[in-house]
């Protein structure tokens, strides 16, 4: 009984690792053929069917240029940006990297960590009114997945709040220098 479920086990470590393998390859020609071919891009964007989000315009006019301003393999949050480029003037591809540490239960309730590396490909897209931008990748496939593909959502969103505050902070800091000279001028002619 030992030997079956110690086999299972290493089944379903084999089977996350060929996973994990297989994705990385898979991504690594992603990137080497969006980068050369930019039909490549437009057809994998074309691929990506399952809506994880939607982000107003309205409060995110900048999202495109904010994503296409990041330099290649940087990092938001727990996502590695492989790549991403404009595949038309209402759609951006994202190509993206998440590590992630996980545990597999055996039958028997003995608990080992797996490292799993997550490729995924995101496209961006205004909608037809031109009033959402919706965030699209591949179906899922398990929870995990889901959740991950969900969480860069958020990140998406936390990068357009911090953004803005950013941008408040720069206002604020513009104004009071504007005040102090202010300040400066009437003293000075007094």
């Amino acid at each position: 009984m030992k030997i079956i479920l110690l086999l299972i086990a290493l089944i379903s470590l084999a089977v996350i690792g060929i996973r994990n393998m297989s994705q990385h390859l898979q991504a690594g020609g992603n990137v080497k053929g969006v980068k050369k071919n930019p039909l490549k891009a437009q057809r994998l964007a074309e691929q990506l069917n399952a809506i994880y989000g939607k982000l107003e315009i309205a409060l995110y006019p900048d999202l495109f240029k904010r994503i296409l301003a990041f330099p290649e393999n940087s990092r938001l949050d727990k996502y590695l940006l492989l790549y991403s480029t404009s595949i038309s003037a209402n759609e951006v591809l994202i190509l993206t990297k998440c590590n992630e540490a996980d545990f597999v239960v055996s039958m028997n309730g003995n608990v080992k960590d797996v490292k799993r590396v997550h490729f995924s490909s995101f496209a961006i897209r205004i909608n037809a009114e031109k009033t959402h931008y919706e965030v699209y990748s591949s179906i899922y496939e398990d929870l995990n997945e889901k959740n991950l593909k969900t969480d860069f959502v958020d990140e998406l969103v936390l990068l357009s709040a911090l953004s803005k505050l950013a941008s408040v902070e720069e206002n604020v800091n513009a104004s009071e220098k504007r005040s102090s000279s202010i300040d400066k001028a009437m003293e000075q002619m007094k």
